[in-house]
């Protein structure tokens, strides 16, 4: 009897476990990248959501193109994570400004205002190259650009 209760209750623990990770989270995150530890401490970024300011700070980036000890940091750095409920698209301003000898297109400042898509995607990358300017990655449309090989 009691080992009939104890697989009942492992088997009620583990659909517990698999339904809570089935449930979509409304949680959106947009993260900026612009190289890795190479750029850290060398350019400003600035997010507004909404024409709301969200984040003003330098660019902080642990992780490196060799060793992928700072997980969190290897798509980039966060910028704004809210609650996307409710919204099916968003008003995404972001200025980055290169604070050395780095520039951007032969321009010192990014700034680019864009609407963007974000009811079937939990985070967007926006890529700042020095040599292409801004590129945009989503799970959606590149999904290679998320996939960690080991």
């Amino acid at each position: 009897m009691k080992t009939r209760i104890f697989i009942f209750l492992s088997l009620l623990a583990l659909l517990a476990g698999c339904l809570d990770r089935s449930i979509p989270s409304n949680d959106f995150i947009i993260r900026v990248f612009t190289d890795f530890k190479k750029r850290t401490g060398k350019d400003s970024v600035q997010c507004w959501v909404n024409d709301t300011l969200v984040f003003d700070s330098l660019y902080v980036n642990m992780s490196d193109d060799q060793n992928l000890i700072y997980y969190d940091d290897w798509l980039g750095m966060e910028v704004a994570s809210f609650d996307k409920k409710g919204y099916d698209s968003i008003k995404i301003r972001i200025r980055v400004t290169s604070l050395d000898t780095v520039l951007y297109c032969g321009r010192r400042t990014i700034d680019s205002t864009f609407r963007y898509r974000i009811d079937n995607i939990p985070s967007i990358v926006i890529s700042c190259d020095p040599n292409v300017g801004i590129l945009l990655w989503d799970t959606l449309r590149t999904p290679d650009y998320f996939w960690l090989e080991w």
